[in-house]
């Protein structure tokens, strides 16, 4: 892993723009910078790959037990929520359904050596996706042809959303929505969209506010029924709201589905530490507080990609993102090594489409806190890559 200055293009929307969808997504692409890219060897693209992978699997089985052993609660769920969730999980399963969704992004620490450990887990509409997807390979392929880049994402959801749709196809096909006006995720549904159609699917995109209730179903403004649903906007948002209440007892399918809530949730990775204790990629975590050998992350339970974090070094605080501001308790975490450069770090994004890793960016920050605000640069790979040592 190699972190490498380079001169940015001057406008790379321009060239995105040759995709039907470039400019309506671009604005997805907040965070993007080329000034610098890293260079990762196969080999360790391999690594990062099958334990993203291995990760998912564990935090599959992690949910599961979750839900069957009535521990929602202990994640902060009211017991509600709780109810609302475990049913949708038993409904997933009943119908041999996925219950993964479309989409999600893991979230590692790696110090470019040995240390590579989950760090947090999104599966509820991350964001990132089109920058990963597209703006980055398409910065490959003008500025690095000769080279690789882990990059199967574009491919890969057309694949899922044919895979999803199977004895779906209604006549209102599929809709997108998302909460308006925000540029971010507007973009990234212009985006989901086209990958949508090239499976074949009609679309039609609609800000949340606009979907109506007539009483027994969804509709959208031309009176449509809404048979299958994808959202750009949080369940631990929707859930609170009568919107939420409505949707939960329609059994609408919705493709980041309620059931694969817990994913999302903080307190995954203390569930998943006491499933697999010591195991080599994920970060000592506990509900409650752990001794301070080390630096130590606390994060609220709730919040997805802007949860309320503190770092602490020896008991004092480092880095400091403000109270937390959801309830429900925190996660305490031991905050792992980072690869470090010029006074930053950087973690890197596996994205997973279904129950496979097929792409990854790699983020930076100069605080090692709100990482959701942290750049997105490009990475690319070579059969052989120096040693940093």
């Amino acid at each position: 892993m190699k972190r490498i200055p380079t001169v940015p293009r001057t406008d790379w929307r321009k060239d995105v723009s040759v995709y039907p969808y470039g400019l309506n997504a671009a604005a997805a692409a907040e965070g993007w910078d080329e000034s610098v890219y890293y260079e990762f060897s196969a080999e360790e693209i391999d690594r990062i790959e099958s334990t993203a992978n291995e990760t998912h699997e564990m935090i599959q089985e992690t949910v599961r037990r979750a839900i069957e052993g009535y521990l929602l609660p202990l994640m902060g769920f009211a017991p509600e929520t709780a109810r609302r969730i475990t049913s949708a999980w038993k409904a997933l399963h009943a119908a041999s359904d996925s219950s993964t969704g479309l989409f999600g992004r893991l979230d590692f620490a790696y110090d470019g050596h040995d240390s590579l450990k989950l760090v947090g887990a999104c599966y509820d509409g991350p964001g990132g996706l089109f920058a990963a997807s597209i703006v980055q390979w398409n910065w490959l392929e003008v500025c690095f042809p000769e080279a690789d880049q882990f990059n199967g994402l574009h491919e890969g959801l057309v694949e899922r959303w044919e895979k999803m749709a199977v004895g779906r196809r209604d006549r209102w096909g599929v809709h997108l929505s998302t909460a308006t006006p925000d540029a971010v995720r507007e973009g990234e549904l212009a985006y989901l969209a086209a990958t949508a159609e090239a499976a074949g699917l009609k679309t039609t995109t609609l800000a949340i506010q606009d979907i109506g209730w007539d009483g027994a179903h969804f509709v959208d403004l031309e009176n449509h029924p809404i048979a299958w649903l994808l959202k750009l906007y949080p369940w631990e948002a929707m859930i609170a709201e009568q919107f939420g209440e409505h949707l939960a007892r329609a059994g609408i399918p919705v493709l980041d589905p309620l059931g694969w809530m817990p994913a999302s949730n903080h307190a995954l990775l203390a569930m998943l530490w006491e499933t697999y204790p010591e195991h080599p990629n994920l970060c000592q975590a506990s509900l409650s507080e752990i001794p301070e050998t080390s630096d130590i992350l606390r994060r609220s339970l709730f919040g997805l990609e802007r949860p309320a974090e503190r770092l602490t070094r020896e008991g004092r605080v480092v880095a400091d993102t403000g109270p937390v501001r959801h309830a429900g308790g925190h996660v305490s975490l031991a905050w792992p090594p980072l690869f470090r450069q010029n006074d930053g770090g950087a973690i890197l994004n596996a994205w997973m489409v279904g129950d496979s890793c097929l792409g990854m960016t790699v983020r930076e920050s100069r605080t090692p806190v709100g990482w959701s605000d942290a750049a997105i640069v490009p990475h690319l790979f070579k059969e052989s890559c120096p040693s940093l040592d």
